[in-house]
């Protein structure tokens, strides 16, 4: 440990340094981001000497005709860009992604992620800013459990170029209130941002964020966390990333798949989890995909459905390449009437979604009193499984989906 009366190293350049394995990197995220060819062009490493000769530094920094932003710093008795490779590629990542990235997508992204732990989140879409409330209860634990404060905390998104300095917001509650902005020193800002997704597993499950800020489709983004991310693949991660290269149109596979996913996400709902695969009806002459023992949940919203009379939970997987139209819901919905324990719910895992007028039918189904479908694409079972791997909850999630066919105005 340092003396705090030893001085402050001196370091002097040594020049741009550069390694096989980082130029490879580059080369790899120049082929796949090849709008962005330019920056990972430009990326440099010089090396400092510290004139005690004792420590080594390197910047990474990305280099324009006019300028050069440091990116990233190391320093230690003996530095290798080999071994920081992949570290320097990541902060080179993320240093585009929240470089591109919108603060509303932003602001999108810190709802969802409030949302899976707060049931009373609700996000306000102003001109100029976002707001988003989560609501918190405090207790009192010197008095009694029923002494307890509602907090309602604020977080305010700000376009980039914004000074939160001259930005006022008055909360109707007692609670903290957060300021975002990219661009500011006096709040949340750019180094941030990067700084939450460099840590796991953030940036395995920021998918959305990478997507929307450099508008690149779900199998790129993961090809692109393949190179980036250190250390094995988890089974969540794993999950996403099979499901993202599955072919569409291959019907068992996507089914195998399914079934891992659905232990995933609710195996840990019920104190003895049942997945019933391929279950026929009393003739035999239809299969329904998959069927959830629902008779002892544990979580609020799966009670909610027993209540109803939904003792079992009725799933299909669709891996169709086209959206799902009004005749595709047919057998769905003859499997529901034909059993009253599925208490006229059921969920279809549909990798491109239904059609509107699908939706349309379904809704009004609702209406007359029929049965109630929700329908998960792809981007629904990506988010439900963030969800569970970063310990929030992705059964609010299908939830909410519920609510909002319920409410449809």
């Amino acid at each position: 440990m340092a003396s705090e009366f030893e001085p402050t190293p001196i370091f002097e350049s040594a020049g741009e340094i550069t390694s096989p394995y980082f130029t490879a990197l580059k080369n790899k995220l120049s082929k796949l981001l090849p709008a962005y060819n330019y920056y990972f062009n430009s990326l440099s490493v010089e090396k400092f000497s510290a004139t005690n000769k004792q420590l080594t530094k390197l910047e990474l920094s990305h280099n324009t005709a006019n300028s050069k932003t440091l990116i990233s710093t190391c320093s230690s008795a003996h530095l290798n860009l080999d071994h920081l490779s992949i570290d320097f590629a990541q902060q080179a990542f993320l240093d585009l992604v929240a470089t591109k990235l919108e603060y509303q997508h932003l602001a999108e992204h810190f709802f969802e992620l409030l949302s899976g732990v707060y049931r009373d989140t609700r996000i306000t879409k102003c001109v100029d800013h976002i707001v988003i409330n989560y609501s918190e209860a405090k207790f009192d634990q010197a008095s009694s459990i029923f002494a307890a404060t509602l907090n309602e905390n604020s977080i305010i998104f700000l376009p980039d170029n914004a000074e939160p300095s001259e930005f006022s917001y008055k909360s109707s509650r007692i609670g903290k209130v957060m300021y975002v902005c990219k661009n500011s020193t006096l709040a949340f800002n750019k180094g941030n941002l990067m700084g939450m997704l460099k840590l796991e597993p953030a940036f395995s499950h920021s998918t959305f964020i990478y997507s929307k800020s450099l508008k690149i489709k779900n199998k790129k983004v993961f090809a692109i966390i393949d190179e980036l991310r250190s250390g094995e693949a988890t089974t969540p991660y794993t999950l996403k990333k099979n499901l993202v290269d599955l072919p569409l149109s291959t019907g068992g596979a996507f089914e195998t798949l399914s079934i891992e996913i659905l232990n995933f996400i609710f195996a840990s709902e019920y104190e003895d989890f049942k997945l019933m695969e391929q279950t026929p009806n009393y003739t035999s002459v239809r299969r329904r995909d998959f069927i959830i023992d629902n008779r002892a949940p544990r979580h609020r919203f799966l009670n909610d459905l027993l209540k109803r009379g939904c003792k079992y939970i009725l799933f299909d997987a669709k891996n169709y390449a086209d959206e799902l139209s009004v005749s595709h819901l047919d057998t769905f919905y003859s499997y529901i009437q034909e059993q009253k324990y599925f208490g006229r719910f059921g969920i279809i895992l549909s990798r491109k979604g239904a059609k509107k007028n699908a939706h349309q039918h379904i809704y009004h189904r609702m209406l007359s009193k029929h049965e109630e479908i929700i329908i998960l694409d792809e981007n629904d079972i990506l988010q439900l499984i963030d969800l569970r791997a970063t310990g929030r909850d992705p059964l609010s999630y299908i939830e909410d989906k519920l609510r909002a066919l319920q409410l449809q105005a």
